[in-house]
């Protein structure tokens, strides 16, 4: 397995937080195994619906690992607005969304930034297939209990 992480990123704003990996050999989808389209070049984020985040991070900031069980939770995307606004402290580029819940709680988890945001989308040859936005998702308002 190869991984390649994004030439832009960047350590200090977490700008450009996305890597993909590149496996030995193809792989067939099955129950635990799905395909998902990325999105194109500059493509907006979907509006007024809910996407899933998933990972393997740590349960809690004073855990040493992240977890051996696949986590998944489902998230609104928020307005860029809106986002800065609560996050007035934080650099939010371009690159960047906000996705979450305003009281929050369900969240990603600590190790989970970068990873996949999977929205239901739109696709001619494959309806059913989500979207997946490799973006840093920020927390909304406060971080999960």
């Amino acid at each position: 397995m190869k991984s390649y992480t994004h030439p832009n990123y960047d350590n200090r704003t977490v700008d450009s937080d996305v890597a993909l990996l590149r496996l030995r050999k193809a792989v067939n989808a099955t129950t635990w195994i799905g395909y998902s389209c990325l999105p194109q070049p500059f493509q907006a984020l979907p509006k007024n619906v809910d996407c899933t985040i998933i990972g393997w991070g740590k349960r809690r900031n004073r855990d040493v690992t992240g977890t051996s069980v696949l986590h998944k939770a489902t998230v609104p995307i928020i307005p860029m607005e809106n986002c800065r606004r609560v996050y007035y402290n934080y650099t939010i580029t371009k690159n960047m969304f906000c996705a979450g819940h305003q009281k929050g709680r369900i969240d990603t988890c600590a190790g989970d930034s970068g990873g996949p945001l999977l929205c239901p989308g739109h696709h001619e040859a494959q309806p059913s297939v989500d979207h997946i936005w490799h973006h840093l998702v920020r927390r909304w308002m406060r971080p999960a209990q």
